[in-house]
């Protein structure tokens, strides 16, 4: 189950959702979005909702008050329609549709008459308290990144192009994926293969993990999406931090990684990030994702093979943050003991990933605190959080 080299796929829903029809013994939900994140790629997504999940999921996205509103109703015990039209405001007929749906694409199941999801929704508060079991251990975790940082710096400053961005221009990029969303993740998922065996995963979450967070004040920075591009045997990569991600609720780049125009443009882009061979159309494109400049690109742009340069040592850091994490794996499993999910979800592989993602979060948010790393600005630009390698990073 070893997905470093994978992306997380983030759906994010608006959710607005309004009191008035609560019983006195349940607070309203407040307005708040819904971020659905997979640990895997297209054909896990397949394996593991079915076919028709694209598809089923984006008309639910149609409505993103009433699913949101639905599974945050049952997000933390299972509930009857009754109870969930109490909490949810929604009516019946509308219960009935979503529930159909999300039952046809895994989402949901029924269970002693009620209905739960099938991975963990987790709210901002629930977050709260994993960051705080996990605090111990990101603090661990983050003086070993302090320890290797200052040469993983030498050795991109020494290696780097000519063109190559500054150091302080690509650090997210090189600590966010390459370290914590990248080596470190696939060195704890190898160490969960050889010491635990995974007997705490179902088939489906070793297939692809899956889990719904809140944005709230506790979501931050945990990783990144990766996706590539390939024409006539040359590659570029596109990276994009997650945090830059949940804060827009429209991702451009969804709409436009699979457009000709888009594809056509990349391969056109000089390592110095200079655009003067565009076409038009392939500059409205660029226009549109916020990335253009007076003369380049205003979003970092680097050779993969500046990035190779120091991969061993990531990879070497990251295997060691991996022993560090399970010196006290214990620590996931209690936490999911001590959840609202574990009475109902069969088993806490979901919730150990969600996990894993928070504690690369308090890393990062470690980081900036400890002023080894810039923060992230808020509220982002378009262009923030967005890097292009050219070549591929993973061959």
């Amino acid at each position: 189950m070893k997905r470093g080299k994978y992306f997380i796929l983030i759906c994010s829903l608006l959710v607005l959702c309004s009191g008035s029809c609560y019983e006195a013994n349940n607070p309203p939900l407040e307005a708040s979005e819904l971020n659905f994140l997979i640990v895997g790629g297209k054909e896990e997504t397949t394996a593991r909702f079915g076919a028709d999940f694209s598809s089923v999921f984006q008309e639910l996205k149609k409505d993103k008050i009433a699913l949101d509103t639905f599974l945050l109703a049952i997000a933390e015990q299972p509930q009857n329609k009754k109870k969930i039209a109490q909490t949810s405001s929604l009516q019946e007929s509308k219960i009935e549709t979503l529930i159909s749906s999300c039952q046809s694409i895994k989402l949901i199941r029924r269970t002693q008459g009620k209905w739960t999801t099938t991975v963990p929704v987790i709210r901002d508060q629930q977050m709260l308290l994993i960051k705080e079991n996990l605090t111990p251990i990101a603090c661990s975790l983050t003086k070993k990144v302090k320890a290797e940082i200052r040469e993983i710096k030498a050795l991109y400053e020494k290696e780097k192009a000519t063109s190559d961005p500054p150091w302080n221009d690509v650090v997210h990029l090189v600590i966010d994926k390459f370290l914590v969303d990248g080596t470190f993740h696939a060195a704890i998922e190898d160490l969960e293969h050889e010491r635990v065996g995974q007997e705490f995963y179902t088939q489906d979450q070793k297939t692809l993990p899956a889990f719904f967070l809140e944005q709230g004040e506790h979501t931050a920075n945990f990783g990144c999406n990766w996706y590539q591009f390939e024409h006539n045997g040359a590659r570029r990569e596109i990276y994009v931090l997650h945090g830059t991600l949940l804060n827009r609720i429209d991702i451009p780049l969804n709409r436009y990684r699979k457009d000709p125009d888009f594809s056509s443009g990349l391969f056109k882009i000089s390592p110095s990030g200079e655009y003067s061979d565009l076409s038009q159309l392939e500059m409205e494109v660029f226009k549109d994702l916020g990335w253009i400049g007076e003369e380049r690109l205003i979003i970092p742009v680097l050779y993969a093979d500046s990035v190779k340069t120091f991969l061993p040592l990531i990879e070497k850091t990251g295997k060691e943050m991996a022993e560090i994490v399970f010196s006290d794996y214990s620590v996931f499993l209690d936490s999911f003991k001590a959840s609202p999910y574990s009475q109902f979800l069969d088993r806490a592989g979901d919730y150990i990933q969600a996990c894993y993602h928070i504690l690369f979060s308090l890393i990062i948010d470690k980081l900036v605190e400890e002023e080894v790393i810039p923060p992230v600005p808020k509220p982002v630009s378009d262009s923030y959080g967005v890097y292009m390698t050219l070549g591929s990073v993973w061959d």
